[in-house]
């Protein structure tokens, strides 16, 4: 459990150089050699100014490393301890950092390599000045940045600070990782306490005299409760407190040589194991959530649990991965999710996160629940909170409609998200990344104010805003909001991500909402625009079509976009061709006179589309020669071995065969030596396909040849790959495939999925 610290400035350090900074020529740079005016070439050294540098702060001139002409060095404060220290940085290749390893071995200097990561290897050197002062030196090569020296030292000192109790930030520490604090000691140049994980913390103290005994004497007194139990395996003691419960707390203090006094504690539950479910212990907390709140059990073969801080933690050795599984009945029962391992419950009184639990071959050993009571963070109210919105939304001089409850939506939650606070948080979220710009002197203190303001104005509005939420497991809620939205009415985009929130403005751009709905939740929040002004639309999916006596059209479609009246349709020539006037359906008159144009006209309110439909006795056709040509749909799909050229299509395309294709009566009609292997030509509202005989069409409800089809006519599912290829599945596992690269681009048909038995396929496009 203890993990002894050996370095804290330096890792610091190393941290602080991995946020992103890139720091480049500041105050001092250097040619890596100088040139010299005898015959002999003297041997390269580090320019003066940094040799003197290097006395301050390493006790002595390091040993010389080539490094890029041109590299930085300069003194700095660690953004994390405030600590001073030397930087070297050049942007150039790697050194090599063993062999420099061996000259500072060379030069008396300890050196110590972490490697436990491969991809990020540093080196750190020590060596004790014996007069007071403890010199470290810390090097190592980023790919992306270049070279890296940081030099410090640490220097002894004799006066203890006068701090006589913990403060509030530490308590809290030690409450939420131990849960309770462990005794008080002054220490010498200012202690940090840090936390490791959840059950283990370290305090820090850069005095470099060792006080460890001290701090033995002081916890083992018989009012603290703690007992010398041993020694670790370093040789250092183990103080160990049992409390009422059963747990433990255990304090390892330790003293580093030039990193001062270490002291690290950690907590060990004690755990009650049971065959069954432990319903008993879970009780209190099915209270708390509420009325009708269950926390569901999982099968495991045996349970452990243990509450620390009010927390309770069920395991169990569960044989397989139950996450996605427990997710799910989770959510069954009323739970939301708030990520893929963690939920509450409506009334945001509950949390429950989950986990499998790996063991060293990263095999799933069990599976772990721990559930926490909360207070809500949200307002509740039984009805859409109108008077709050409409104050809200009073700077947008805009309203909106109701968010209305359906079925089981019978709670409405609401927060407000304050502008200020939200700015504040966006600002330091840019100050933390480009702090070290400005501590290695690549951005001055007033571009680094600069950027965390263009940051915060830029990114603090998606947390500001006026929130309301409908407990909407139906999901009936959030469709219906959308289209009550469009009705205002409100321009509405698609997602732009997958998150699958919905983005929309009202007319004027002042006033803006995000509308997500999943887990059983609608999620509706209000917060300003971009200020854009939009324009109401009406769009027809044709402009213009060409259809032949006696058929039938479904495809016409009406796009709206900010107008709330519905759309309906209207013929100028309603005996020629009729429309229906909600569906926009055509259905063309089997004696209308050829070459006649019918405008078809969609309204509403103010707004119209057209589109002209003229009457042709023969409709065109065109041979699908690439991917290019394709898009999601249906197609007319020919037999290659009986190829043939429809109207409109080059006769060359046609391998065999090559005749004409006339539309009479519904019917597709070969010349006479095929007149025998006639096709039917069908249309639906999801396209257009053939119907007919074997080896002709791909559409066959049964036996060899064709792809599976519905009740009439085939309308099979096409996708595209990454390398254009284009393969068409139907139902009963069929494949006609565009093979683009394949040295003989062409439509090959597969009769089952492990594409054998193929045959030449060509599709054909109807140009309406």
């Amino acid at each position: 459990m203890k993990k002894k610290l050996l370095s804290i400035l330096s890792l610091g350090l190393l941290a602080a150089l991995a946020v992103g900074c890139t720091p480049k020529k500041n105050k001092s740079s250097a040619d890596s050699s100088t040139p010299s005016s005898s015959s002999e070439t003297p041997e390269p050294e580090w320019p003066a100014d940094l040799q003197t540098l290097m006395e301050k702060w390493c006790g002595e001139v390091l040993p010389y490393v080539e490094l890029k002409a041109g590299y930085t060095y300069d003194e700095f404060e660690d953004y994390m301890t405030g600590e001073p220290f030397l930087a070297i940085y050049d942007e150039a290749t790697s050194f090599t950092l063993a062999d420099w390893g061996d000259e500072l071995e060379d030069a008396d200097w300890d050196v110590e390599v972490n490697d436990e990561d491969p991809t990020d290897v540093y080196y750190t050197a020590s060596k004790d000045s014996g007069e007071g002062k403890y010199y470290f030196v810390q090097y190592y090569f980023d790919s992306e940045y270049g070279n890296f020296i940081s030099c410090w030292y640490n220097e002894l000192v004799t006066e203890l600070t006068p701090n006589t109790a913990w403060t509030t930030e530490d308590l809290e520490v030690m409450n939420s990782t131990l849960t309770e604090a462990v005794p008080f000691m002054k220490f010498g140049k200012g202690y940090t306490v840090q936390q490791d994980d959840e059950d283990t913390m370290y305090i820090v103290d850069q005095y470099y005299q060792d006080l460890v005994s001290d701090y033995v004497s002081l916890v083992t007194l018989p009012a603290n409760g703690y007992v010398n139990t041993g020694v670790d395996d370093y040789g250092d003691p183990l103080l160990v407190k049992t409390l009422e419960d059963g747990s433990t707390i255990t304090i390892n203090p330790y003293y580093v040589k030039g990193t001062g006094n270490v002291i690290c504690c950690y907590y060990t539950p004690k755990t009650t194991e049971v065959a069954t479910w432990p319903s008993d212990v879970v009780a209190p907390y099915e209270a708390h959530a509420g009325a009708g709140y269950t926390v569901p059990s999982f099968t495991a073969t045996s349970y452990e649990y243990y509450v620390k801080n009010g927390v309770l933690h069920i395991s169990g050795a569960a044989t397989s991965d139950l996450e996605e599984s427990y997710l799910g009945s989770l959510l069954d029962i009323g739970y939301v999710a708030g990520s893929s391992t963690y939920v509450y419950n409506w009334e945001e009184t509950l949390e429950i996160s989950f986990a499998a639990l790996y063991n060293d071959d990263d095999a799933v050993e069990g599976f772990e629940v721990v559930i926490a009571e909360t207070e809500p963070v949200s307002t509740f109210v039984d009805a859409w909170p109108g008077d709050q919105i409409s104050v809200f939304l009073a700077q947008y001089q805009v309203t909106v409609p109701p968010l209305a409850l359906s079925g089981f939506a019978k709670k409405l939650k609401v927060a407000v998200y304050d502008e200020d606070a939200a700015y504040e948080a966006a600002y330091m979220e840019a100050y933390d990344y480009y702090y070290m710009y400005y501590v290695f002197g690549l951005i001055t203190e007033e571009e680094l104010d600069e950027y965390c303001t263009e940051y915060a104005q830029e990114n603090y509005g998606s947390y500001v805003g006026y929130y309301v939420s409908a407990y909407d497991p139906e999901g009936t809620v959030f469709a219906q909001y959308l289209n009550d939205l469009e009705k205002e009415p409100w321009y509405i985009e698609a997602p732009e991500s997958e998150d699958g929130y919905y983005y929309a403005e009202d007319g004027t751009g002042n006033c803006a909402a995000y509308i997500g709905g999943g887990n059983g939740v609608t999620t509706v929040q209000f917060l300003a625009g971009s200020g854009e002004v939009h324009e109401p639309s009406l769009t027809l999916n044709k402009t213009a079509l060409t259809l032949k006596p006696g058929m039938t059209y479904r495809q016409l479609v009406a796009t709206k976009s900010m107008i709330a009246e519905d759309v309906e349709f209207s013929s100028s020539e309603p005996s020629v061709v009729a429309v229906d006037s909600s569906t926009g359906e055509l259905t063309v008159s089997s004696g209308a006179a050829l070459d006649t144009q019918v405008t078809i006209t969609a309204t509403a309110g103010e707004h119209h589309a057209e589109c002209v439909v003229t009457i042709k006795e023969n409709l065109d056709f065109a041979k699908i020669t690439t991917a290019d040509e394709l898009t999601d749909g249906a197609y007319l799909i020919v037999c290659e071995s009986q190829g043939a050229v429809m109207k409109g299509a080059t006769p060359a395309d046609a391998v065999s065969n090559k005749i004409d294709v006339t539309i009479n009566e519904g019917t597709i009609a070969y010349s006479e030596e095929l007149a025998a292997e006639a096709f039917t030509f069908i249309e639906s509202s999801d396209g257009w396909t053939i119907q007919g005989g074997d080896n002709k069409y791909i559409g066959r409800a049964n036996d060899s040849n064709g792809l599976d089809i519905k009740d009439e006519a085939a309308y099979n599912e096409i996708s595209f790959d990454q390398d254009g290829n284009v393969d068409i599945v139907g139902a009963g596992g069929a494949h006609l495939r565009f093979n683009k690269n394949s040295g003989q681009t062409r439509f090959r048909y597969f009769k089952s999925t492990t594409y054998s038995n193929q045959e030449a396929i060509q599709l054909y496009e109807v140009i309406i």
